[in-house]
């Protein structure tokens, strides 16, 4: 028997509908492919970069660790030397004060008084003092202690004469 279309815009309009539909599936697989070999790209450069810079890291390192034990010896080498130079500080103040206590030192003798014996050592000083009254050489330990240099005066000895002169052994120390 033979058939007969009576509606052929309807079969038309499916096999256009089925045309459309398999070129929007095709589009859109190749734009789904498209996007993935673009992203893949970029994501490969990325990977790229990030090993290179790895590598470049991994470099930095091994040439840091090989600098290692000069770098321990700079800092030995360091802290020796601020050592070093906080004992010349020490040494440069010290003189400083026994510079300006020598400086003084003539001026505090009271009258009557002189010094036979001088002795500057790191620990301090000691001055042997020949005097005819006692009063002198409190004068002289009042005088010294008023110096802003002294931390400590003593008298450490003291001796009798047969002329009635007195020798002291006057001891301190001075600031640093």
């Amino acid at each position: 028997m033979l058939s007969f279309n009576l509606l052929p815009w309807r079969e038309q309009r499916q096999r256009r509908r089925r045309r459309n539909a398999l070129g929007a599936l095709l589009c859109g697989i190749v734009a789904g492919v498209g996007t993935l070999a673009v992203s893949e790209i970029y994501l490969r450069h990325r990977i790229q970069d990030a090993r290179q810079r790895n590598t470049e890291f991994q470099a930095a390192i091994s040439l840091e660790e090989q600098a290692a034990p000069g770098q321990e010896q700079l800092v030995s080498r360091n802290a020796q030397l601020s050592a070093l130079l906080d004992a010349f500080e020490t040494v440069r103040r010290r003189n400083e004060g026994a510079r300006s206590w020598l400086a003084q030192l003539p001026e505090s003798v009271p009258e009557g008084l002189h010094f036979t014996l001088l002795h500057l050592s790191d620990e301090g000083w000691e001055l042997q003092v020949a005097a005819t009254r006692l009063d002198q050489a409190t004068e002289l330990l009042e005088r010294m202690r008023a110096m802003p240099m002294v931390l400590d005066v003593r008298i450490e000895q003291m001796q009798s004469g047969p002329d009635l002169s007195r020798q002291f052994m006057v001891v301190g120390r001075l600031k640093e």
